[in-house]
């Protein structure tokens, strides 16, 4: 009877643990507080500007430093970003000399070369303004360490967000009124070198890094409204890439096409990417629908945000998950 009770009171005081983790495991959004540190795409060439927003609101982020990549991943100059309690900080890429494409790796440091998990918890985000262009674009980090997220060693940390094995988009018929682009983004090695488990970073997950179509970890689907399947596709994903939808494939601007519409899955295994890998790899994406034609009053639009994303088990409905299901 005595070890009945004592059962009982145990598994009682799991179950409030386990109320208590969700309650406060808050959020694995890549928006939400950032410990550890975080790594930003930005958009800062030719006539782009990327204006970098950091806010500290728990405390004092004085060591705060940032490590500038180009889009292929090949690393040039760091900056210190200091930031105290309740303090914003807001620059632009390009004022700081950076003329190209890429990712803002931003965490602490303790001699000005090597980073270190931040002090506190923080927030990034970017915005991608073009003037010519007439937009501004909000771009999501990723969060390296989601900072309210986990209770180790029951409930592990929220890590790598909003880094997923499968995403896809839906878009309108090229022509001449729609234009759609795709972005991905895949930190390459020497990006997560710089974030390492020695210093005390989480570790990475498997990273879609394949600069070529022939080497391409994520593959593809495409149908049409009535949801057939049209194309299989392999889309590349070299550090920060740009697709306009053509040079995916052309029938998403096909003039014989029935359908206006078309929907795309991306995936990091099945089909002919090999099955199921013990971790699957990962990537983000965004998604931008401009209007190139005055189909309303005020003319041209942009329609701008990330891409939907979930795991390739679930998009490709298989029937078991795992935490190294991303």
């Amino acid at each position: 009877m005595r070890k009945s009770v004592i059962g009982l009171m145990v598994v009682a005081l799991l179950l409030c643990a386990g109320q208590a983790g969700a309650v406060d495991n808050g959020t694995g959004d890549p928006l939400g507080l950032i410990s550890s540190g975080a790594i930003q795409p930005f958009w800062a060439l030719g006539s782009n500007i990327a204006v970098i927003e950091v806010t500290s609101p728990v405390g004092s982020n004085f060591n705060l430093h940032g490590i500038f990549f180009d889009a292929n991943c090949a690393q040039d100059f760091s900056i210190p970003i200091p930031v105290s309690e309740n303090d914003v900080e807001i620059f632009t890429a390009n004022s700081k000399g950076v003329a190209y494409n890429g990712l803002l790796v931003i965490a602490g440091t303790a001699n000005q070369v090597a980073l270190i998990p931040a002090f506190n918890p923080f927030h990034v985000r970017s915005q991608w303004v073009n003037l010519a262009g007439d937009f501004i674009r909000e771009i999501d980090p990723i969060s390296i360490e989601a900072a309210e997220s986990g209770n180790p060693p029951l409930f592990p940390k929220q890590t790598w967000n909003p880094l997923r094995s499968a995403a896809s988009f839906g878009n309108p018929i090229e022509g001449s009124v729609f234009h759609t682009e795709i972005f991905l983004i895949c930190p390459s090695p020497s990006v997560l070198a710089v974030v390492p488990v020695l210093n005390g970073f989480p570790a990475p997950p498997r990273i879609a890094f394949a600069a070529t179509k022939p080497t391409a970890l994520i593959g593809g689907v495409i149908y049409d409204d009535n949801e057939f399947p049209l194309r299989n596709i392999f889309v590349p994903c070299g550090c920060q890439s740009m697709f306009p939808v053509l040079t995916l494939n052309t029938v998403y601007g096909d003039p014989n096409a029935t359908n206006f519409l078309f929907y795309t899955e991306l995936v990091t295994y099945g089909g002919g990417i090999p099955a199921v890998p013990p971790g699957p790899n990962t990537f983000m994406g965004y998604r931008s629908i401009i209007v190139t034609a005055g189909v309303w009053p005020g003319g041209t639009g942009d329609d701008f945000g990330r891409l939907n994303n979930g795991s390739a088990n679930r998009y490709q409905d298989i029937n078991f998950l795992s935490r190294g299901d991303r």
